[in-house]
């Protein structure tokens, strides 16, 4: 028993240790994916309570604790910095990533499945965390006075027309991120210089 514990614990010490390209507040490191899952997890329950949004909120925090979990082995992928290559090999990267926590944790059938359920976007609450998770980058970057967008030649047009195709993508009906996506851009194309290239 101890032995799968050890295991699992390990594979959380691996998660902590996957680097993204993110900074978090004054800190001089960027953050890892065990840090960001968790601001995903908090940030997605707190606006769902302060909402009152009609969302399992169980099932919120079981997407965004999981939602990069596969990244363990499949690596971050930023999708402003990588090559073509490696953002076109994200998708097979990640099916055997999650192939292998599959066959690593059999019994832990729950976490395969939220991560399926995850990557299918077929309910609210997946679609939910997608958005959280694509917009906690700019408000980090922006809180942090960090030069990501610039460093990564990302305008403000460009970040606003990404977003948009994410928007998009799931074809999510909630006007409350519908409303937020809009000040959120709103408030970014005033500080867009402080931001973005």
């Amino acid at each position: 028993m101890l032995e799968k514990i050890f295991q699992f614990v390990s594979l959380t010490h691996k998660f902590a240790g996957i680097q993204r390209t993110v900074k978090l507040g004054e800190r001089e490191v960027f953050e890892n994916d065990a840090e960001h899952s968790y601001q995903v997890a908090m940030v997605s329950w707190y606006l769902v309570e302060k909402f009152q949004l009609n969302l399992n909120k169980e099932l919120i925090l079981k997407y965004a604790l999981t939602h990069d979990l596969v990244e363990v082995y499949a690596g971050d992928t930023d999708v402003h910095r990588s090559s073509e290559e490696y953002r076109a090999s994200k998708t097979e990267r990640e099916r055997r990533a999650w192939e292998q926590i599959t066959s690593e944790y059999p019994d832990f059938s729950e976490l395969s499945q939220t991560i399926t359920e995850y990557e299918s976007k077929a309910d609210d609450e997946s679609k939910f965390v997608y958005l959280i998770d694509k917009i906690l980058p700019v408000i980090n970057t922006y809180l942090s006075n960090h030069s990501y967008y610039k460093d990564s030649n990302v305008t403000f047009e460009r970040w606003s027309e990404w977003v948009s195709d994410k928007e998009k993508s799931i074809e999510l009906k909630n006007p409350y991120l519908q409303d937020l996506l809009t000040e959120l851009r709103a408030f970014l194309k005033q500080h867009q210089k402080e931001v973005f290239a």
